[in-house]
Order: C-alpha cells, then sequence, then structure tokens
C-alpha cells in the first residue's frame, strides 16, 4: 500500500508528454516509512529528476523522487 502514495505514473498520462502511459514499466522502487496515526494525512509529491531517451522503439527511463519530505499533517 505504501507505494501507492505519490505513485508518479498518473503524471504521464498527460497528452502533453507524447507517453504512452498503457505501455509503461515498472522497474524499481524504494520505499521509507514512519508510524502514520489514525487521524494522519498523507501528503506526497513526485518530481520527475530525469529522463534517458534510449532510443526510437526501445523506451526511455524516468527517475522521480519524493520531494514531499519526511512526515505528515
Amino acid at each position: 500500500m505504501a507505494a501507492v502514495f505519490g505513485d508518479p505514473r498518473f503524471l504521464v498520462r498527460e497528452t502533453s508528454t507524447g507517453v504512452t502511459w498503457e505501455t509503461l514499466l515498472h522497474g524499481e522502487q524504494g520505499i521509507g516509512s514512519i508510524p502514520l496515526t489514525i487521524a494522519a494525512t498523507v501528503v506526497a509529491q513526485t518530481r520527475v529528476t530525469d529522463i534517458l531517451d534510449k532510443g526510437e522503439g526501445r523506451g526511455a527511463l524516468i527517475y522521480t523522487s519524493d520531494i514531499s519530505g519526511i512526515g505528515y499533517r
């Protein structure tokens, strides 16, 4: 469930990116966590930090990072 918070896949649903999101392959993800209270509101933001185009028909690597910091409100 923690992997769902701040999931960047929906960023590439923007038609202006030219990305065919249906063909995305999720390759790797690391997760850190802290205890949450029942009343917590989790805030997550993701930033695209780099894109490596591997060439026509070969796909690309999209690197992202969490920019929301550690904590909750």
